[in-house]
Order: structure tokens, then sequence, then C-alpha cells
């Protein structure tokens, strides 16, 4: 983006066509405008600082500009979330009403009694994933859990599920967990990736690093013309 300065300069030229600047009507265009401090906020520190450079200002008004002041405070009493340990989350086995693989050796908890003890209210007494497909992915940790979930703290299901699922996916580029996890640890077979990367690329990047540095990449099997 370009910067403009506050002038007429900054109407006449932000109205030219120009890639890379919106067109913006002349008298939407703020050129007097001046910003305001706002000190509500700001820390008493900072408003003593602000005042005696005011002062000084009045007093002085030939010498060096003083030094531009740091705000404080904003946000010295704005709450901070606490971040939760992976024993109070519930694990994602469990959501789903499975077993876990992991058993006693799983970092996550899984006693959805006690999950529900601090989880927080539901936000509404319909869920639109059950009533629209008959079964919620999120179980027992859905914002809307108490519309299908029994007294033995179970995913409902409706009986009609399978023919109100629908067969294409509502979610896009969105990886399963076993996925995931094939990535993470490396597990993943690239052996298809593989075959095609050595029909575009004869040579491997160590057969590269052999040749000698006065052959340039025109000189290499494969390389474009």
């Amino acid at each position: 983006m370009r910067d403009y300065p506050l002038g007429k300069n900054m109407a006449s030229e932000a109205s030219e066509d120009e890639p890379g600047v919106a067109k913006i009507k002349k008298e939407f265009l703020l050129l007097d405008y001046k910003p305001v401090l706002d000190t509500e906020f700001v820390s008493d520190a900072v408003l003593e600082q602000l005042e005696t450079e005011r002062n000084e200002n009045t007093e002085n008004t030939s010498g060096p500009p003083s030094k531009r002041i740091k705000l404080k405070g904003r946000n010295k009493h704005r709450p901070k979330g606490r971040k939760m340990e992976a024993s109070e989350k519930l694990c994602q086995a469990y959501v789903k009403d499975r077993d876990c693989s992991f058993g006693d050796r799983c970092k996550f908890s899984h006693d959805k009694a006690k999950f529900l003890e601090t989880k927080p209210e539901d936000i509404g007494k319909t869920c639109y994933l059950f009533d629209t497909y008959g079964k919620c992915p999120y179980g027992v940790t859905c914002r809307f859990a108490k519309s299908h979930i029994s007294e033995d703290l179970k995913n409902v299901v409706k009986e009609d599920f399978d023919q109100k699922a629908p067969r294409e996916s509502h979610v896009s580029n969105v990886l399963t967990k076993d996925l995931q996890v094939a990535l993470w640890k490396r597990r993943y077979d690239f052996s298809k990736s593989d075959k095609i990367i050595e029909k575009i690329c004869p040579r491997s990047n160590n057969q590269k690093k052999r040749l000698p540095k006065d052959i340039g990449p025109e000189q290499i099997q494969g390389s474009p013309q």
C-alpha cells in the first residue's frame, strides 16, 4: 500500500485508477482529521507525564521536540483466561463414545461427569446438527449437549440417522484425526507422490549436489530450456 500525506493530493491521487489504492469518494475523506488521545484508561503515571510535557511545550516552543510518551495501563485489569490442563480436557475417544486405545496412559480425562461439572452452561436448548442430521459429533462437549445427551451421559443418535446423514461432506479441507497422526509421526505413505516427482525431476537433490559448480541449470537433464 502507498502512504499518502494528509492533504488535497491524497484525494486527487486516490481517485485515479491505480493498483493497490482503494477508491474513496471525496466526501468521505477526513482531510482535516486530528487524532484525540483518550485518557480514560491511561495510568496515573502517564497522565502526570502528559501534563508535564504539555506545560513544557507551552513554555518552550523553539526547543527540540520531546520524546514520545509510551502509553501504558490500558490492559492492566483485563481478565486473563486460565489455560486448561490436558487432564481437564475430555478425551476425544470418550467424546465419540469409544474406548481409548491409550487406556490409563492417556493424558486426557475419561470422566464425563467431572467434565460436565466445569463445562460452561449450554447457550441454547436445541442442537442444529442433532436436529438436522440425527447425531451431533461433539457429544457432551457440544454447547447444546442437553438436547442429545442421555442420563448415562451417552450421545443420543436418532433412529433415522443413516437416512438423514448427507452423502457428501459439509466440511472442506479438514483432515481426519488418523491422517493427522500419520503425518505427525511421518507414517503416511508418500510412494505415489515420490513416483510423480521422479518423473518431473529425473535427478535427485543428492545428484545435483555432486555436480561441478561450473555446470549451470540449463545443462542438467530435465531442466527447462
